[in-house]
């Protein structure tokens, strides 16, 4: 995990209402971890101003740990443009399913779609009391 470098946050909303002029940029993003990946801790969704973002790192380089839902996160990193085919977006939304998931419908997908997210880079998690 790498420290810091940006002083200044960008708003969450900002970036996902115009996110093509975001991609490729550097950014930090601060708001409550809503969820971690609870297999390897390679992602977390951030909120903040009411919108979920998510952020990816490296499988092993940097790991959230399952107690930070609920935390605040700082978290600095490139926004990135996934395009996702029909059928990878099936596979994603399948994989997704589980406890406490909601159901998934295969037929309800009826074409790819582009996603967004952070490339995370560096992250500071501190207690949301």
């Amino acid at each position: 995990m790498k420290p810091l470098t940006r002083t200044a946050a960008t708003d969450s909303s900002d970036i996902l209402s115009r996110p093509e002029d975001f991609v490729g940029q550097r950014v930090l993003i601060t708001g409550e971890i809503a969820d971690v990946c609870q297999k390897k801790g390679c992602w977390i969704d951030v909120v903040s101003d009411n919108e979920k973002i998510r952020v990816k790192v490296e499988d092993d380089v940097m790991v959230f740990s399952v107690t930070a839902k609920g935390e605040i996160g700082m978290v600095e990193g490139e926004v990135e443009k996934l395009e996702l085919s029909e059928e990878e977006l099936i596979e994603k939304k399948t994989r997704g399913r589980g406890k406490g998931r909601e159901q998934f419908d295969p037929a309800s997908v009826s074409k790819g779609t582009a996603i967004y997210r952070i490339k995370g880079s560096g992250a500071v998690v501190t207690d949301a009391g």
